[in-house]
């Protein structure tokens, strides 16, 4: 299946093609937003996106209730009519807020719905055989411990991340100010050092996605326990032995070079790669050397 655009954009659940002038989320980043995968009928992993959607929104204010579950149902069924049930879609879900003055939102504001549809075609499955070469990128991930976590709709800092990769780099990694490693311009991280499988400690910077909070509350069986400890930059030159890159959407991605340095691919496709995938309907296949 080759990608399409953009098939269809919705504000407020009807079709529109231009947004309005007034747009909050456009002149202030005043919103959050989720990137959901549909596949097999239904939105993956839903619970966990609704979860980190309405923690968003209590963090930014918003006084509306949002019925998640309405938002499920509608966005399922949209794919499904322009679509198809069958295909692998990506969904983009932005709440912003709809009224203010100036940066001073109006406390009563409801919250305006943007949702993009398009389809998805999976990364090469070479990508989750061997791996992917990675490096430390220059712009930092500046500190917000209130904000931290969030996936608001500000994402400068990762956009600025991002303009250092070549067209032909699948990801790069990203550090705050101080050295730590965070995560990937638009993934998590896990790591094998000393024996143990961690994942960076996000309070002060990053975004706590999806596929992170799915592995951490441990629904997925016969994987290991995945502890949050902070992880520098010198660690990955050294004492990390093996690195995935998780998000929703692409699922377990195994790091085999980091700034020049060969990591083992084996235990990532092994011990998360493989349950997480057949879990969640994405492809797995085993190493061949």
């Amino acid at each position: 299946m080759c990608s399409l655009p953009v098939v269809i954009t919705f504000v407020d659940r009807q079709i529109q093609s231009l947004l309005p002038v007034s747009n909050r989320g456009l002149y202030y980043g005043d919103g959050v937003f989720e990137t959901l995968r549909f596949a097999s009928g239904a939105l993956v992993l839903w619970p966990f996106h609704a979860k980190r959607l309405l923690r968003g929104l209590n963090r930014l204010g918003f006084s509306q209730a949002v019925d998640v579950e309405a938002i499920r149902v509608f966005l399922e069924a949209q794919v499904a009519a322009h679509l198809g049930t069958a295909v692998d879609a990506l969904v983009r879900l932005t709440l912003v807020r709809a009224a203010g003055v100036g940066y001073r939102p109006l406390c009563d504001s409801d919250a305006m719905e943007i949702i993009s549809i398009q389809a998805y075609d999976m990364p090469d499955d070479r990508v989750y055989r061997e791996g992917v070469a990675v490096r430390c990128l220059e712009w930092p991930l500046v500190a917000d411990r209130c904000l931290g976590g969030i996936k608001h709709l500000n994402r400068l800092s990762q956009v600025m991340a991002a303009r250092e990769l070549a067209a032909e780099e699948f990801e790069g990694l990203v550090l705050d100010q101080d050295g730590f490693l965070i995560e990937g311009t638009r993934s998590n991280l896990v790591a094998l050092r000393r024996g143990r499988w961690i994942t960076p400690d996000l309070r002060n910077a990053g975004i706590e996605g999806v596929m992170r909070d799915f592995l951490l509350s441990g629904a997925v069986r016969n994987c290991p326990g995945l502890t949050v400890e902070p992880l520098v930059a010198g660690d990955i030159l050294g004492e990390v032995t093996s690195l995935a890159l998780i998000n929703s959407v692409f699922g377990v991605v195994p790091v085999a070079m980091v700034n020049g340095r060969v990591l083992d691919v084996n235990p990532v496709i092994e011990v998360w790669q493989r349950p997480v995938h057949e879990n969640l309907q994405l492809p797995w296949k085993a190493r061949t050397c």
